[in-house]
């Protein structure tokens, strides 16, 4: 289940405004920015779309241990920037 502090940190590993994940997945930056402060409960689509367009841009999610361009969140999450050749 992706989460509003997954979003942030995956954002900041990629270097990406809102604006930038709003192109990305389609989804508006208000309903963005609601999810990451407010924790706004979102579909279940809505939340595949934002998930999908990180993953395409080379974010992994995974339980694994953080490496070098890794983040660990609190839930045990690992947050990988993964670069694509």
């Amino acid at each position: 289940m992706l989460k509003p502090e997954h979003l942030r940190w995956a954002r900041h590993l990629l270097g990406w405004t809102v604006r930038d994940l709003s192109n990305a997945s389609l989804v508006g930056e208000t309903t963005i920015r609601r999810f990451e402060i407010h924790g706004e409960q979102l579909r279940e689509r809505t939340l595949l779309n934002l998930k999908e367009a990180l993953e395409r841009a080379g974010i992994e999610f995974t339980e694994g241990k953080p490496g070098p361009t890794s983040i660990r969140c609190e839930d045990g999450m690992t947050l990988t920037l993964v670069r694509k050749p």
